[in-house]
């Protein structure tokens, strides 16, 4: 008997009219997993075996013409999550699924149309560069208050820096932790009006409390005075922390266990594709 199934997953697509911001600003929303660019895409299959589509653990192949007129539309690799049975119509049965696609970042996309040459080369200088990064916080950290320029630097640009990337870093793990509940309606919500809620406040308290202007010229002691305000913040943020994720985890925010069963996900992800 001849059978349909209507297949839903969330895909990035860049639209072939596309400007050029727009192609700048599409592989980075991909690669953050932002909203941007991100939208339901949807294809029939008329069968007489859905058993060869309906295998939770083995994906298939979809021709690229069968997905639109987006960019970019290939074939894709998708992978059945769950599917429950429709309605009866003229004795076909309707199937409805809702599956992923099976797609590697941009960044590796990226990285892999390299040679094997400048792969291992661009590897070993991001090696060496991180190693040298890790050597001088080493030297500077006891090498303190010297070198002045690095310690003095810092003392008249930490309000600022981090007035800006305190913000960014919530916004981002706010979307980090969005994606964690994907269809899930509440517990997104509930992230974003986190989200929404603490960057604003954690920006204000760090320029209002945790580093006032520099008043004096002494770098030496505007960075302790940071440090006095960095441990009691620390010990109040220790001896909170337990009830703030007690409170989390009764909202349904549990973040170890999202980031478990993420990786969980992505560990399979990579034995289905070997």
């Amino acid at each position: 008997m001849t059978q349909l199934i209507d297949c839903r997953f969330a895909r990035y697509a860049l639209p072939v009219t596309a400007g050029w911001w727009k192609r700048f600003w599409f592989p980075v929303c991909e690669q953050l997993k932002l909203p941007c660019f991100r939208g339901e895409m949807a294809f029939s299959i008329t069968t007489d075996s859905p058993e060869m589509f309906l295998d939770a653990g083995r994906p298939f192949t979809v021709h690229g013409p069968l997905l639109g007129g987006n960019e970019g539309n290939d074939d894709v690799e998708i992978l059945p999550l769950k599917w429950t049975v429709g309605y009866r119509d003229a004795g076909n049965v309707r199937i409805q699924m809702v599956a992923k696609e099976l797609r590697s970042s941009p960044l590796n996309r990226w990285f892999a149309r390299w040679s094997d040459t400048a792969q291992v080369t661009a590897a070993f200088l991001i090696v060496e560069a991180i190693a040298l990064v890790i050597g001088f916080g080493i030297y500077v950290v006891l090498a303190y208050p010297e070198p002045a320029w690095f310690w003095g630097g810092v003392a008249r640009n930490i309000r600022t820096t981090v007035g800006i990337g305190l913000p960014v870093l919530i916004l981002a793990a706010g979307v980090w932790l969005q994606n964690q509940y994907e269809g899930e309606v509440f517990r997104q919500r509930l992230a974003f009006a986190l989200t929404a809620f603490s960057w604003p406040l954690a920006a204000l308290a760090w320029l209002l409390w945790g580093a006032p202007p520099m008043t004096t010229e002494s770098y030496t002691e505007y960075l302790a005075a940071l440090r006095s305000n960095a441990a009691a913040v620390s010990t109040i943020f220790v001896s909170l922390s337990p009830w703030l994720v007690i409170i989390l985890k009764a909202l349904g925010l549990d973040l170890l266990a999202s980031g478990a069963k993420r990786g969980s996900e992505q560990i399979e992800s990579l034995k289905i594709k070997q």
